[in-house]
């Protein structure tokens, strides 16, 4: 894995990620980002992490995503104003 940030939308968030198979998407100020799947047709999904508390993955207003191109992400289920990990990975 290796830094992406120009793979999301939003300017100031962070992209961590292997292209095609994970991504690991922080948002320090919250709210959401969409991702660049290239021309990846896969289904993949969105779990999200929050930090400032830990726990298990959460499920937000989106479960899944499909490519290609840019895609919305959805927001957390909770603080969407605060910061968040979203974790999106290739569905088995």
């Amino acid at each position: 894995m290796a830094h992406h940030d120009e793979l999301t939308s939003v300017k100031g968030d962070y992209c961590f990620a292997r292209p095609g198979q994970i991504y690991a998407i922080y948002l320090p100020t919250g709210g959401t980002t969409k991702l660049d799947l290239g021309d990846s047709s896969a289904t993949f999904t969105v779990r999200w992490y929050n930090p400032r508390a830990g726990g298990p993955l959460q499920t937000g207003t989106v479960s899944l995503i499909v490519g290609p191109g840019p895609v919305g992400i959805g927001y957390p289920p909770w603080d969407t104003n605060k910061d968040w990990v979203a974790l999106i990975k290739l569905k088995q």
